[in-house]
């Protein structure tokens, strides 16, 4: 007698609207075994340990948020664990960490290394902030010993926070990273830092403690970014180093990027979930004041326009978690309000509910900015980013026709307050599933699984 043995699944996905960054979006099952996507089926459901219905849910890759900042205001350690887990819950399962200065060193990556593992709900994707001759010299052990192969240079720092760095600097860390024979990219803030200083001292000096989010705009000069991203885009093509412009802002800076990269493979461009989801159209205040600013809404449609024909290649948040309390004791005075907002676990819905059901634009399209695109720029793809079978099954569940009004009290972030309070969006994660395990369930954890660091 014979007996036919059928493979029984960890995990099945049935019925859902897969999102296929590679090619759109398809009626099927997804199939889960040892924390791997093991088949995608528009045919006969197969047997599972596990089942979820995803009828009428769109199934996106587990969203890359290339741009994140952690520890800058509150302990490491403490916003490892609560931020990330407003990124689990939000749909995002993996992030590039900008590391700091501090803990971008020989020696010191270790501990928070160790941290990410311990503490971690989404999986890590480190980036080296250098802005020091000691780091410089580091480098090639750096790559070597850690196999880091992205790096960050602000040719505009934030006060405080990150210092500039002059070109020689910059030419030179890009001469480091071609010299280690690895595919390594440099990361850059582009912003022409004498530009940026002069407009504020001049806006400081005429309005005082009477400037508003408006003015803070006018202090970060549309012409800075765009020039930076001119002499930045000169260098990566003289010197064949890749190099990613992160969070574009500016209507000039989509032009001269667009313009720049018709002969420059080298170029990559990023920009952000807020700026693509607000403008000082919205009536904003001092809670959205961030570097570069948000902009006026003909900024915001040109950006659209650049996701649409490819010159803006993925999309972040630039995160960093900043305390209602710290925004709201400097209230009356722009200038001393600290720059950044929590933005993960509305990072997702902001832009379904922008882009696709606002403005139209296909859900896989959008997905392939969120996912596949910053993992293949990285070196995680198809690791990351993809629902094709031998990607890591980290997943996201989404529901479309489901809108619910943001309020600060049901998120989670320990920043208290969002830039997009009131507001109604669609598409918030019903379902997150990390390394094959259902995380998040109706934006509850409801199964601890630890990130890792992905390389």
């Amino acid at each position: 007698m014979e007996h036919t043995y059928q493979k029984i699944f960890d995990l099945a996905i049935l019925g859902g609207q897969l999102v296929m960054p590679e090619y759109g979006v398809i009626h099927g099952d997804i199939y889960v075994n040892d924390g791997k996507v093991a088949a995608v089926s528009t045919k006969t459901s197969l047997p599972a340990k596990q089942t979820i219905c995803a009828e009428g849910r769109y199934v996106l890759p587990g969203i890359v948020d290339p741009h994140i900042h952690l520890g800058l205001m509150s302990p490491m350690r403490e916003e490892l664990e609560k931020e990330t887990a407003a990124a689990l819950i939000g749909g995002v399962t993996t992030a590039g960490l900008y590391v700091s200065a501090s803990d971008a060193r020989l020696g010191a990556f270790e501990k928070l290394a160790d941290d990410i593992h311990s503490l971690s709900h989404i999986n890590i994707n480190p980036h080296f902030i250098i802005t020091r001759e000691d780091q410089l010299c580091e480098l090639p052990q750096m790559i070597e010993l850690y196999g880091i192969r992205s790096f960050k240079v602000y040719m505009h720092g934030v006060p405080g926070v990150v210092s500039s760095s002059e070109d020689s600097f910059i030419v030179r860390v890009m001469q480091a990273l071609r010299e280690s024979g690895k595919d390594c990219m440099l990361c850059v803030h582009c912003e022409n830092h004498s530009l940026v200083c002069q407009a504020t001292e001049f806006l400081k000096n005429k309005t005082g403690n009477l400037a508003d989010i408006t003015d803070w705009e006018c202090s970060h000069p549309e012409m800075a970014e765009e020039e930076a991203i001119q002499r930045i885009s000169y260098y990566a093509k003289k010197l064949r180093q890749k190099v990613y412009i992160v969070h574009v802002s500016s209507e000039g800076g989509v032009k001269m990027l667009r313009m720049m990269k018709k002969d420059n493979p080298y170029l990559f461009g990023e920009t952000t979930s807020p700026y693509l989801s607000l403008s000082l159209e919205n009536n904003l205040d001092y809670h959205a004041k961030m570097e570069p600013p948000i902009r006026g809404r003909r900024h915001q449609d040109a950006l659209w326009r650049a996701l649409s024909d490819g010159v803006i290649d993925t999309i972040g948040t630039d995160n960093v978690m900043i305390p209602d309390e710290m925004k709201y004791e400097n209230r009356s005075d722009i200038w001393k309000i600290p720059s950044g907002y929590s933005v993960l676990e509305t990072h997702l819905p902001s832009m379904l509910s922008e882009g696709v059901l606002r403005r139209g634009i296909p859900i896989h399209q959008i997905a392939a900015k969120m996912t596949m695109e910053p993992a293949k720029i990285f070196g995680i793809y198809p690791r990351k980013g993809s629902l094709q079978p031998g990607s890591d099954a980290d997943i996201t569940i989404v529901n479309l026709n489901a809108f619910e009004q943001v309020r600060a009290e049901n998120l989670h972030s320990g920043s208290g307050f969002s830039i997009f309070e009131g507001s109604h969006m669609a598409g918030w994660p019903c379902m997150t599933v990390l390394g094959g395990k259902i995380a998040v369930a109706d934006r509850e954890i409801v199964n601890r699984v630890t990130g890792q660091i992905v390389l």
